[in-house]
């Protein structure tokens, strides 16, 4: 007897039944249809933004205007006409997205190949097509390279998948790798490396940001919330060391223009003070980047007494 379909609500459809032998996978066409009306609602907003972001500071007002009408319609029309292009394609992407599995005559056909042996494959997996671009997939292993079983499933819906590619190896008798990320299902859809990443990384106050949402939410992700406790720590320290080294600086300024220097040159303690500040804390949170990419706990030197017990290495499968 057959094990029974999970129930899906985000990726309802993606799985069809033709009797006991045919399984049809396929991402719901709904997935694609909200990425075209996404790109169409968003590019007034977006684009009027834009447009004011580069016209506003240009002082001359007409010059002004036509490049806010400009830039803003440009952005617009590519973003509407992005839209449109991806509803008109929505069903050629469902069509491209899955795969065939015909339990009778032993076969898989995933699109764009023809008919694989069954017999020839020894697993499957969850994970990504593309390292920079968050779509999940199933893949499944054979001596002449992975297939795509099932692709284009967005972030949100990984835990679905998860229960999919449960399903598919109960049903073809194949072990399933599943990463721990894509069984939590993270509406951001990032690995457990991605998302320590953006808890250190230095730009736009995104660390701050990431790293108080996966301190709220990371409970079962220990070593992304490893990273966003050290980055928190780091910032926090970071703050203290600024407002001495600013304290010191001016200090040095004082005593220089006591001494008859000459404004700019006794400037240069503070300043210089200041510099120290901004390249120890940007190079800092380069370093942890580059650490916990590559699945290294990162426990910075003046945070230590605070840092607690050292987490589990990242998951490495995503």
């Amino acid at each position: 007897m057959s094990p029974p379909l999970p129930p899906l609500r985000k990726l309802a459809g993606a799985v069809e039944l033709e009797g006991e032998a045919v399984i049809r996978l396929a991402a719901p066409r709904a997935v694609f249809m909200k990425q075209g009306i996404a790109a169409l609602v968003l590019s007034p907003p977006l684009g009027l933004a834009l447009g004011l972001l580069v016209g506003l500071p240009i002082p001359d007002a007409v010059a002004s205007a036509v490049v806010v009408v400009g830039v803003g319609g440009a952005t617009m029309a590519g973003l509407g006409l992005l839209g449109v292009v991806r509803l008109a394609r929505a069903g050629a992407r469902r069509a491209a997205s899955g795969s065939v599995i015909d339990l009778q005559a032993g076969t898989l056909t995933a699109a764009g190949r023809g008919p694989q042996a069954l017999s020839s494959l020894s697993g499957l997996r969850v994970g990504k097509p593309s390292a920079w671009l968050n779509p999940v997939a199933i893949f499944a292993a054979s001596a002449e390279g992975e297939v795509l079983v099932l692709s284009g499933v967005p972030p949100g819906a990984q835990g679905e998948l998860s229960e999919i590619a449960v399903y598919l190896g109960e049903r073809l008798s194949l072990p399933v790798e599943l990463p721990s990320w894509a069984r939590r299902g993270d509406v951001f859809g990032m690995t457990d490396r991605q998302a320590a990443a953006m808890c250190w990384i230095p730009f736009q106050g995104i660390f701050l940001v990431a790293s108080a949402w996966f301190l709220w939410r990371g409970q079962e992700r220990p070593f992304v919330r490893h990273a966003a406790r050290m980055s928190l720590l780091h910032f926090g320290v970071s703050i203290g060391v600024l407002f001495v080294a600013g304290a010191v600086g001016a200090a040095g300024w004082g005593l220089l223009a006591v001494l008859g220097a000459p404004n700019p040159a006794a400037a240069a303690p503070l300043m210089l003070a200041l510099l120290a500040v901004w390249f120890w804390t940007f190079g800092s949170r380069i370093y942890g980047v580059v650490q916990v990419v590559t699945g290294t706990p990162w426990v910075p030197l003046w945070v230590r007494p605070f840092a607690g017990a050292a987490p589990p290495p990242a998951d490495r499968s995503g």
